[in-house]
């Protein structure tokens, strides 16, 4: 639970920025004002999916790449409670946010090749120790 919470205030951290910054920028160019409360109870919903998404992909229990699916999934709804908290000014119709879904999903399965090559990568290197201990084992 404590790894939750740790993801869940890092992604509160990331999201409070990035939903300001889409703040200033809509206020730039419609001049309508995002309600602050609005805003966090947003962050704050998102921040929770994402954070269970996050612990959901490093997951060792369980079938990895139904993990990978299932975490995906989980981000999903902070998709849909970014278009809500900031209404159609963000997103005017729906298929930019299947375009986003889309963009996210890609970055997604990047970063899931990566911590695979890495762990394939920390794989050869344990069974190289294991078998350079066995043949110094041999050897005595």
């Amino acid at each position: 639970m404590k790894s939750y919470f740790n993801y869940y205030l890092k992604a509160f951290f990331v999201l409070n920025i990035i939903y300001i910054l889409i703040s200033l920028v809509i206020f730039q160019r419609t001049t309508n004002i995002n309600p602050f409360i609005r805003l966090e109870l947003g962050v704050l919903f998102s921040s929770v999916f994402i954070a269970g998404a996050i612990k959901l992909f490093k997951t060792e229990k369980g079938n990895t790449i139904i993990n990978v699916i299932l975490a995906y999934i989980a981000i999903i709804p902070s998709l849909i409670i970014l278009r809500n908290s900031f209404g159609t000014f963000l997103f005017r119709n729906v298929s930019r946010l299947y375009i986003l879904m889309v963009i996210i999903g890609i970055i997604y399965g990047i970063a899931v090749l990566i911590v695979s090559r890495k762990y394939k990568k920390e794989e050869v290197e344990l069974n190289q120790m294991v078998k350079n201990n066995e043949e110094d084992s041999t050897e005595e």
